[in-house]
């Protein structure tokens, strides 16, 4: 068999051809990617959100009770201490 320059040029287009149908076949039969969340994972989102609000108030308040106590300023009364201390042992007895 004899291979010259035309009968390279024909496989070569042929092959170009080939290519590009294989090519177009690929992007029709590629799909992106997506993602969805459950109801549920956006609920947790959520609480995990104002659990860390919350847990950020609460720093500040105990970063300033600590201050308070440290400089002096941090009184509470006797009676006030004698409520929560009832309170503690009522709600643990029931």
């Amino acid at each position: 068999m004899k291979i010259d320059q035309s009968r390279i040029s024909q496989i070569m287009k042929n092959y170009s051809k080939s290519q590009v149908k294989q090519d177009k076949k690929l992007d029709k039969t590629c799909k992106k990617d997506q993602v969805s969340l459950s109801k549920e994972a956006i609920e947790l989102q959520e609480f995990e959100g104002k659990l860390q609000a919350a847990s950020k108030k609460r720093e500040e308040r105990i970063t300033k009770l600590k201050r308070d106590i440290k400089q002096g300023n941090y009184n509470v009364s006797g009676e006030d201490i004698a409520k929560k201390m009832l309170e503690q042992v009522i709600n643990k007895s029931i």
